[in-house]
């Protein structure tokens, strides 16, 4: 709610370090760099932390829409703070995944230089795009008035794209070719893309650490 980042030993639960980096999602950890999206101001930023020191190491892309005040301001509506995810980054190979207002972005997780670009509608002053899934070479995005798309990671050219007709509100999980979509008025959207490479992310942030793609097991071997 109020943007502190806290780094606790996950043996001991003794706080490592706390800064107020005005948060707005859930991290993204890759080895000792952790990527966040930050309030600034009224718009949205990618930061990159150090996971040691809780130190702004790089500063990247700023929003283009002044949207960040949809951000919880208190605790008062928790199906409001449940809803809310932000613009969350994800980061794969060294590539940083992140939909921001209507824009979706890939960009060079070191540099920050852009890589693809696409946008939803001309409205920058809206969220209107949940967070992005990584489901292998597929970025799936939803929007708010109930569009899932899904977007080739090496270029963002759209292979895929279905109209629900529901306004979603939460990040889709896709497993085994399946999107799960949650819609406003309460349902479930089970959707066949056909796909069975699609796979991948079965919760929010993907894995049960929430920070990854999940690894599906290794076929068993025959009986010989």
């Amino acid at each position: 709610i109020h943007g502190m980042t806290f780094r606790f030993d996950h043996r001991t639960g003794k706080t490592r370090w706390v800064k107020p980096l005005r948060a707005t999602t859930a991290p993204w950890i890759v080895g000792d760099e952790l990527f966040v999206t930050r309030r600034s101001g009224a718009k949205e930023q990618q930061v990159v932390v150090d996971v040691g020191t809780g130190k702004v190491i790089r500063e990247h892309r700023v929003s283009a829409g002044s949207y960040a005040y949809d951000v919880p301001a208190n605790l008062d509506s928790w199906e409001t703070v449940w809803a809310f995810e932000g613009s969350r980054p994800v980061v794969d190979r060294g590539i940083h995944y992140v939909a921001m207002g209507n824009d979706v972005i890939a960009s060079d997780a070191k540099s920050g230089e852009a890589i693809w670009h696409r946008r939803y509608t001309t409205k920058a002053d809206a969220r209107s795009l949940g967070s992005v899934a990584l489901a292998g070479s597929t970025i799936v995005v939803s929007s708010r008035d109930g569009k899932v798309f899904g977007l080739d990671v090496d270029t963002g050219f759209t292979l895929w794209s279905y109209d629900l007709g529901k306004k979603v509100v939460a990040e889709p999980i896709i497993a085994k070719g399946w999107l799960y979509a949650t819609t406003a008025d309460g349902y479930v959207i089970a959707l066949n893309v056909a796909d069975k490479s699609l796979d991948g992310w079965h919760m929010f942030g993907g894995n049960a650490a929430k920070n990854g793609a999940t690894i599906a097991a290794p076929p068993p071997k025959p009986i010989e």
